[in-house]
């Protein structure tokens, strides 16, 4: 299992929105600022909004904002917003484990399923930005 550029650059781009979670973000200006390709994130932020996450307002004043703080918004959410449910292998999707009785390695590979998805459930949004140094353009990012 591998975590995607999309799940990569979505907590990025949040991160970036988390240092003022009440403002609204041109998508333009989080991709200079992120340095994600404009058009990659525009797909990603759709994701984002559509699992309540973010929500977008067109128009002179809109641009896209935090539906959740920050701190709420866990590493699970992102990558299950952008990628989908995670399974370390078929066994351990939702469909689960077909040949359980007869897979000696079942029990630990549910436990380190189990174990990932706590992990990442334990990472905020807000935790990942503290920190971090975003390379903000000179112009105006935010619409307050």
């Amino acid at each position: 299992m591998k975590i995607t550029k999309a799940s990569d650059y979505a907590i990025k781009a949040l991160a970036y929105m988390s240092q003022d979670p009440k403002a609204k973000y041109l998508r333009h200006r989080l991709a200079k600022d992120c340095d994600i390709p404009d058009y990659f994130l525009a797909r990603i932020l759709q994701g984002l909004a559509k699992a309540g996450l973010l929500q977008s307002e067109r128009g002179a004043h809109g641009g896209f904002f935090l539906l959740r703080s920050p701190g709420e918004i866990t590493l699970l959410d992102v990558i299950v917003a952008v990628d989908g449910n995670i399974s370390l292998l078929d066994c351990t999707g939702a469909d689960g484990c077909k040949s359980m009785g007869n897979c000696v390695a079942a029990s630990a590979w549910m436990d380190i399923q189990s174990g990932f998805e706590a992990l990442l459930s334990s990472k905020t949004v807000e935790s990942i930005a503290e920190g971090f140094c975003f390379n903000i353009s000179n112009d105006d990012n935010t619409d307050n």
